[in-house]
């Protein structure tokens, strides 16, 4: 079985053709703007020239954020001692390397970001006025049920999981560590995650440079959850000024509203999640070597 694909692919005729959705199986969706750019995180991608992460010091940083993140919001600690998803999620909004990546559930949604990426609005307008076709590339991850909120501990290596704090693919395990009050609050912090229908892939391994396209053409995924039906396929869109204007219509609202933080009345602000954000950035930085 071919698991890796790259589709030459009309988007409105052909795409959804692909992507045939039933009970076993649902999909996730990232654009990028150049075929040069892998699936990587934002921490591995600054790991590049052979540099390298003390993975115990990444554990101790990542606690003290943790429990200054808890403490702002009126959280108990000990209830997240070994849940760190969701502090990635709110830490990364604000512009922290964490190693979680970003995904949508709408294929629409990340041509956006392939097409736009986070520009203002006026540049973006600019863009469209002096239009020029272009190529983007769509990927999507083929996923199955065991595959949302699995356990890191399960495998020596690290296994690639799903993390979906909205629930989007109504797969959440009952059984697994949602805590709705944490989830409640950091979901109200990163008021763009439910407009960009967004969750994550995560992967403990950092030193090793770990690439989610490597992880499929090594067919590593099948061995890991023993099912060769998981793919991740890569489409190249050609993008059309009729189709920039359609998307940037249908989904502009994902960065002109202004990101409004909705805070609790029983938090109390030591110091905003922004300069938190950045303070974790720096040490982190600090930290590659």
């Amino acid at each position: 079985m071919k698991i890796f694909e790259e589709i030459e692919s009309d988007f409105k005729s052909k795409i959804f053709k692909e992507i045939k959705i039933d009970c076993n199986y649902k999909y996730i969706f990232r654009g990028l703007a150049s075929e040069e750019y892998n699936l990587q995180t934002s921490l591995v991608r600054s790991l590049k020239n052979e540099k390298n992460l003390d993975s115990d010091e990444h554990k101790k940083l990542n606690k003290e954020y943790k429990e200054k993140l808890c403490q702002n919001l009126n959280i108990n600690i000990s209830s997240h001692d070994n849940y760190d998803k969701p502090f990635y999620h709110i830490f990364q909004h604000y512009g922290a390397l964490t190693n979680i990546l970003d995904w949508t559930i709408d294929p629409d949604i990340a041509l956006y970001f392939a097409i736009f990426e986070t520009k203002p609005e006026k540049d973006i307008l600019n863009i469209l006025s002096q239009w020029s076709d272009m190529k983007i590339y769509l990927y999507s991850i083929k996923i199955n049920y065991e595959m949302v909120d699995k356990p890191q501990a399960e495998s020596s290596d690290g296994i690639l999981s799903v993390y979906d704090p909205m629930n989007l693919l109504h797969w959440n395990k009952k059984e697994t560590k949602h805590h709705k009050q944490i989830y409640e609050k950091l979901i109200q912090l990163n008021t763009r995650l439910k407009r960009q229908q967004g969750l994550f892939t995560y992967h403990k391994n950092i030193n090793d440079y770990f690439c989610i396209n490597e992880y499929f053409k090594n067919r590593k995924v099948n061995a890991d959850y023993n099912d060769n039906n998981l793919k991740l396929q890569k489409y190249i869109v050609e993008v059309d000024k009729s189709l920039a204007l359609n998307i940037h219509e249908k989904h502009k609202y994902i960065y002109n509203l202004e990101l409004e933080i909705l805070q609790p009345k029983d938090i109390k602000i030591n110091s905003t999640f922004e300069d938190l954000a950045k303070e974790y950035k720096d040490k982190i930085i600090k930290l590659i070597r």
